[in-house]
């Protein structure tokens, strides 16, 4: 982010910390006899925000996500790729990257051979392994008629061979306006495709998902899957996923005849070469319209259902189309164990527009939440189970927001690694070209501090942990009569390493970029290399109401502290995101002589109340 938008975005801040203010005269924060509202559990780390090298308006890219290991696709199904000199319009692309230590770097720009203007190749995608599927709703097919079937659809195969990517197949619908591809899930070589706007017996727009087997560098159709008793308007196969012989299918708009247009899902599952249904699914408290099938995630005899448009109730009546979650199992038979709501449910959040489970972690998209100042910019939000209960964990989101970026619109995780797709978002200036971004959970506090009394000798800093200089930033804490100029520290795979700090003040990277809104970390030594005192050996004797002052760029923001504490150097709570402007300093505590490190850490939070020229 340039110097000049990094101003901007601080001058924006001006009022928000005007409104802050008076929160806090209301006793928005908790003060130190008070309880905060919910907060999440634990903090990630933003770890790289993904945009592609050829990166255009209206691109899209984010709209769909998918991972495995280390290597993530991402659609953009707006993209105007070339052929020769002529650009086709909304032909689509979708983009593979792939993890290199700390860093994602692009692998490749997957395209059609094909590829015609309003294919829309990447509305959808999914990776296992080296495998690549990618959807394109708005293929025109050949049937052997006067014109070509529009809208029928496909989805393009794509395998790696080292670094190298390859079409290996194309999969078409067999109609037109089919939508054949708006959903895509791989398990193996097993490929599972919706179309939910297909005509099955005539019936229009019922839906029917397809099954292929990949072989030998060839796939075949294995199967047609149709709700047991198709009506018009169904759309099965708006969503769907799949884990080993086990397949669940959305239908946003069918429902038994007591309940129509809520939404069902499907469950089906494989003996030999036969998908059978096992289950359908609906919610227990649905309505007409709530969308319940948007999203479908399975994932070990659990299935997680999204239902955007659903209208929760907190106790005060209902919340237009805030959204909801519902958890299904096997042990029962498939029924409801869950349903998930967010404490602060406003209207048009849309939560549960995406989903993924993965084990006993839960990601979901809310791509319309709104943040303080900015309009439909979304988040997504991280459950975790514990017995029959789903919790929060923590809720992701970028370091800077604005209107309709639609954050959380796609979703992804792979083990502690999750992948966001914020299709509207506009990475140098370019409307809705799109990003998407890598958050990590599972990191521990920076250790800040040698041996008190004692020289320790240092290595050399290599330049993979250079730090980089973040010019006219500074902080100062009038209370310990410090100031120190602040350096942007990397992230390694477990931490940060802030060993070359001396009497610098380290902002960690990944979390919110300072004076943004977010939580702004920044951690510098208890004892220096040389044994002496660091301009943090005092920091817990700060108190409630004490200053902490940030200048940035001829800005002085002004932070009061509203919470002191000593936790564990894992405790990555404290790194939880925060709306508005926070800042958590962070330093090393109680020293242990016989193994040589300190067993805690000293962390002060504190928020933004003024902005001063």
């Amino acid at each position: 982010m340039s110097n000049a938008k990094k101003f901007s975005l601080i001058v924006r801040r001006i009022f928000a910390a005007m409104l802050l203010a008076g929160l806090l005269l209301g006793g928005f924060v908790n003060s130190p006899a008070s309880a905060e509202s919910p907060t999440p559990l634990s903090g990630v780390v933003a770890q790289e925000t993904l945009v592609p090298k050829d990166a255009g308006v209206s691109d899209d890219f984010g709209y769909s996500v998918a991972i495995s290991g280390d290597t993530a696709v991402v659609g953009a199904p707006y993209e105007d790729p070339t052929d020769g000199d002529d650009l086709l319009s909304n032909a689509g692309a979708a983009y593979v990257f792939v993890q290199q230590g700390n860093q994602w770097v692009q692998q490749a720009k997957l395209v059609a051979k094909d590829a015609e203007a309003g294919d829309n190749f990447g509305i959808s995608v999914d990776i296992y392994g080296s495998t690549i599927a990618v959807g394109a709703v708005g293929k025109e097919v050949d049937n052997g008629g006067d014109e070509l079937d529009e809208n029928v659809g496909a989805v393009y195969i794509f395998t790696r061979t080292g670094d190298t990517w390859d079409q290996q197949a194309k999969l078409v619908g067999a109609a037109e306006d089919d939508n054949f591809g708006v959903s895509v899930a791989l398990s193996g070589s097993t490929l599972v495709v919706g179309a939910d706007f297909h005509d099955p017996l005539g019936i229009p727009d019922t839906g029917k998902a397809y099954v292929f087997i990949g072989k030998f560098n060839y796939w075949y159709e294995q199967a047609q899957l149709m709700p047991q008793f198709p009506s018009v308007g169904d759309h099965f196969g708006h969503a769907v996923d799949i884990d080993g012989d086990t397949i669940v299918v959305g239908a946003t708009k069918s429902g038994n005849p007591f309940s129509q247009e809520v939404g069902e899902a499907f469950i089906f599952s494989r003996t030999g070469t036969n998908w059978n249904m096992d289950a359908r699914l609906e919610p227990e408290d649905g309505r007409v319209g709530d969308f319940f099938g948007h999203s479908v995630s399975i994932d070990r005899g659990t299935v997680a259902v999204g239902a955007l448009l659903s209208d929760p109730n907190l106790g005060s009546g209902l919340i237009t189309s805030a959204g909801s979650v519902y958890i299904f199992t096997d042990r029962n038979n498939w029924s409801q164990t869950n349903k998930i709501v967010l404490d602060d449910a406003s209207p048009f959040d849309y939560f549960g527009n995406d989903v993924e489970l993965e084990g006993d972690t839960l990601i979901v998209g809310a791509n319309g939440k709104d943040s303080p100042g900015s309009f439909r910019s979304g988040r997504a939000y991280v459950y975790q189970q514990s017995g029959t209960v789903w919790s929060p964990l923590t809720y992701l989101f970028p370091e800077y927001a604005d209107d309709d970026d639609e954050f959380g619109q796609a979703v992804a995780m792979e083990g502690n690694t999750f992948l966001v797709g914020a299709n509207g978002r506009d990475p140098g200036y370019l409307t809705g070209a799109g990003e998407a971004f890598v958050f990590e959970l599972g990191q521990s506090l920076p250790a800040t501090g040698f041996a008190p009394n004692e020289v320790t000798s240092l290595p050399e800093q290599s330049a993979a942990q250079s730090y980089s200089n973040m010019g006219d930033l500074w902080m100062e804490v009038p209370q310990l009569s410090v100031q120190l100029p602040i350096v942007s520290v990397p992230q390694n795979a477990t931490s940060w390493d802030t060993t070359w700090l001396w009497d610098k003040a380290g902002y960690l990277e990944g979390t919110a970029f300072p004076t943004m809104e977010g939580n702004t970390a920044i951690a510098a030594h208890v004892y220096l290399p040389d044994g002496s005192p660091g301009p943090f050996l005092d920091l817990g004797t700060l108190k409630w109401g004490d200053r902490i002052l940030v200048h940035a760029w001829g800005q002085i923001m002004v932070y009061e502290v509203r919470e002191i504490s000593t936790v564990a150097p894992d405790d990555m709570r404290v790194l939880a995101h925060e709306d508005y402007d926070w800042v958590t300093l962070i330093t090393c505590k109680e020293f242990d002589e016989a193994n040589n490190v300190y067993k805690q850490r000293t962390v002060v939070k504190a928020v933004l109340i003024a902005v001063q020229d």
